[in-house]
C-alpha cells in the first residue's frame, strides 16, 4: 500500500515538471519573439537554417518570427525536448535573459530527460486532446493581441487543395504506406531519416535496437508522433520532402496514388 502510494506521488511529481517545463518552453518562445527586433536579424535566423529547413519558398513567405519558430517546429528542428536550435540565434537575438532561461532550461530537462520525453511523447499520440502546451499558447497569443491577428486570418480563402483530403485516406492506407516504404527504402533508410530531422543520436539507436525493415518504420513512426501532433498534412508533406531528398520521387508518385 504505502509502495502504490510513494509510485503515485512520483508519478505526480513528474507530470509537474512536465507541465512546468512546458510553461517555460513557452516562455522561451515569447523571449525570443521579443529578441527579434528588425526584419534583418530575422533574416540572418532563417539562412541559418536554410538547409534542413529545405523549404525556401516557405521560408520566404515568413515575416514574423512566431511564424518562424512555428515553422521550425513542424519541421521538428525544434520542440520542448529539442530546445537546442534556439542556441545557433544567439548572436541574432537581443535577449541575455533568453540564453539565462534557456541554459537553466536545458539543465531541468537534463535532470528530467527520461521523464519529459514519455510524458511529452504521450501527449504527442492523444492528437484530439488539447495539450497543457496548447492551452498556455492559445492564452499567450489572446493577452499578446495575437487573437485578432488570427481573427483576421480568417477572412482569407481557406486553403482547399488535395492535402486536407488526404488525411481520412492516410488513416485507411497508413499500414499499407508503410509497409511500401519498408519495401522500398532498404539501406536509405538513414537518408529519410535524416531528411525527416531524426538526430544522430535517434539513428544510431535505431541501428543497434533494430533489424532494417524494422528501423525504417521506426522511422516514419517517430516522424509522424513528432511532426503529425498537430496536423497529418504537415506530416505528409514533409514526408513527400524526405523522399525528394532521398531522390525517390517514384515512391511520392505511389503515396500521392495511394491517398487519392
Amino acid at each position: 500500500m504505502e509502495h502504490g502510494k510513494s509510485r503515485m506521488d512520483q508519478l505526480l511529481q513528474d507530470r509537474a515538471v512536465y507541465q512546468q517545463l512546458c510553461k517555460d518552453y513557452l516562455n522561451l518562445k515569447v523571449l525570443a519573439q521579443n529578441a527579434c527586433t528588425s526584419p534583418e536579424r530575422l533574416a540572418k535566423c532563417k539562412e541559418l537554417v536554410r538547409d534542413p529547413v529545405y523549404s525556401p519558398r516557405k521560408l520566404g513567405r515568413i515575416h514574423q518570427f512566431g511564424d518562424f519558430l512555428r515553422l521550425l517546429e513542424q519541421r521538428n528542428l525544434l520542440s520542448m525536448i529539442k530546445p537546442e536550435q534556439l542556441e545557433r540565434f544567439e548572436e541574432m537575438l537581443d535577449s541575455q535573459d533568453l540564453f539565462t532561461d534557456l541554459k537553466r532550461y536545458r539543465q531541468t530537462l537534463d535532470a528530467h530527460r527520461a521523464t519529459i520525453e514519455r510524458h511529452y511523447l504521450e501527449d504527442l499520440r492523444h492528437r484530439d486532446r488539447r495539450t497543457l502546451l496548447e492551452k498556455e499558447v492559445e492564452r499567450v497569443k489572446l493577452e499578446c493581441g495575437g487573437g485578432k491577428e488570427e481573427g483576421k486570418r480568417t477572412t482569407e480563402p481557406s486553403k482547399t487543395d488535395s492535402s486536407s483530403k488526404e488525411v481520412p485516406t492516410f488513416a485507411e492506407k497508413r499500414d499499407e504506406l508503410y509497409t511500401l516504404l519498408q519495401n522500398e527504402i532498404g539501406r536509405d533508410w538513414r537518408t529519410l531519416a535524416r531528411a525527416l530531422n531524426l538526430t544522430s543520436t535517434d539513428i544510431d539507436e535505431l541501428e543497434s535496437s533494430y533489424r532494417l525493415r524494422e528501423r525504417i518504420l521506426a522511422v516514419v513512426e517517430r516522424a509522424e508522433q513528432t511532426q503529425g501532433a498537430d496536423s497529418l498534412e504537415v506530416f505528409l508533406d514533409n514526408l513527400r520532402s524526405a523522399l525528394a531528398r532521398c531522390r525517390r520521387n517514384d515512391l511520392v508518385k505511389k503515396m500521392n496514388k495511394m491517398l487519392q
